[in-house]
């Protein structure tokens, strides 16, 4: 008899209890859906994404927390995004990038971490590649 897997938000509840409760819904929902896909997060990942949805780091100390966590001691250098301005929000949705077309091709850990710095992956996407 197989042990049916614990939902994230259960298992990191201490964690969320900080956030409020729309944040607390969408970092659940990212843990379900990265642990769907093979990829749980450890309590070291949970503690750090908890923090990022509160504002209290900013993305770029996410990932070098993440790549840390992996024993990635020397992080890349990270280019600055220019900020997006007012009108960023007003510019329609932006579309998904092809899982099909990012599983396609190699991906450097270095791209990696830009794309998911300027949202074009989901955290899921960035930690399957970081850990390789």
């Amino acid at each position: 008899m197989t042990k049916a897997p614990i939902d994230p938000a259960v298992e990191w509840s201490r964690h969320l209890a900080r956030l409020p409760g729309f944040l607390q819904r969408a970092v659940a929902e990212t843990l379900r859906r990265s642990a769907a896909e093979g990829h749980p997060a450890s309590e070291h990942e949970v503690t750090l994404l908890v923090a990022y949805a509160l504002g209290e780091i900013s993305s770029r100390e996410h990932v070098r927390g993440v790549l840390r966590g992996f024993g990635h001691d020397e992080v890349p250098t990270l280019r600055e995004v220019p900020d997006p301005g007012p009108d960023a929000l007003s510019a329609g949705p932006v579309a998904a990038p092809d899982p099909a077309a990012v599983e396609a091709r190699q991906v450097r850990r270095e791209d990696a971490v830009q794309a998911y710095v300027t949202g074009e992956i989901p955290v899921s996407e960035f930690l399957r590649i970081a850990r390789g």
